[in-house]
């Protein structure tokens, strides 16, 4: 009889074991799905970066054509305001 207790107390460690191997694979799961995550998140993250590079520069290009437009529409007022006074 006095071998029952330690069969019961390994079944009980390897049933523990089991638990702990079956909860180490979840978790490994878990890191390797929230890796591939990460490296999604920065693909996407990389991308909006050269988006944004894009966008500065056609803000840009469309605030030199204002400019432009403002020097021309400055050039006909004074064209007008010359015309008026004569």
């Amino acid at each position: 009889m006095s071998d029952t207790p330690r069969l019961d107390r390994l079944d009980r460690i390897e049933i523990a074991i089991g638990h702990l191997k079956e909860r180490h694979e979840a978790l490994t799961q878990s890191v390797e799905l929230l890796h591939n995550d990460i490296q999604e998140l920065k693909k996407a993250a990389e991308k909006d970066g050269e988006n944004i590079h894009a966008l500065a520069q056609i803000a840009a290009a469309t605030l030199d054509s204002i400019k432009r437009l403002e020097n021309i529409a400055a050039a006909h007022q004074q064209r007008l305001d010359d015309l008026e006074q004569r």
